[in-house]
């Protein structure tokens, strides 16, 4: 355009790629745990049903040699884990359910 190259990126419709839809975290839900920062998982330190306490760390994450680890912000018991380790993630993408205790 205008002489400068421009790079466009679509998507072929006949391949039927199956992406797998990420959620996103529901701020005012503080039994939904979101991703802080756009990263990959390097560890989850807990596993479905176990109980929690508010500040208890549920999983470490990192981003361009950062690390970045998630507490909890309610007491509860893990409901369901939506990531594994190595897995990239975005921003605000709901990686973990909690329920009442």
């Amino acid at each position: 355009l205008n002489g400068y190259p421009r790079e466009v990126e679509i998507a072929d419709a006949s391949l039927n790629v199956q992406e797998k839809a990420i959620a996103k975290a529901d701020p005012s839900n503080e039994f939904h745990v979101g991703a802080p920062i756009p990263g990959i998982i390097t560890e989850v330190a807990v596993g479905v049903g176990a109980k929690v306490a508010k500040g208890d760390k549920l999983l470490t994450m990192e981003a361009m040699k950062m690390q970045t680890t998630v507490y909890a912000a309610a007491d509860g018991v893990v409901d369901a884990i939506h990531i594994g380790i190595g897995e990239s993630v975005e921003s605000k993408d709901l990686v973990m359910e909690l329920r009442v205790a």
